[in-house]
């Protein structure tokens, strides 16, 4: 386990959130959760940047508007819960 991950000040239960981030090579971590994952809104975790959901879309909007290099992938594609575990497939 990477040592970021052990001690990152997390509840035991959000712990495999993180660690399943961490795991799965995600670039970004959404979350609303200010309780328990605020202290880490903004940074970044063993390679996974928290975000809230306004910071992450805020970035995509001014990505689009500004032609900025900086590639953040498309809302979901790293959800597991959604398309079954992996990114959703194009068109379908």
């Amino acid at each position: 386990m990477h040592p970021e991950v052990a001690q990152p000040g997390l509840p035991e239960k959000d712990l495999p959130t993180l660690r399943a981030a961490v795991a799965s090579g995600c670039t970004h971590l959404i979350t609303g959760d200010r309780q328990h994952f605020g202290h880490l809104f903004g940074a970044t975790v063993a390679g996974v940047l928290v975000l809230r959901p306004a910071e992450y879309l805020g970035a995509r909007e001014h990505q689009r508007g500004c032609g900025s290099s900086r590639q953040i992938p498309p809302t979901g594609a790293w959800l597991p819960w959604e398309g079954g575990g992996g990114p959703p497939e194009a068109g379908g």
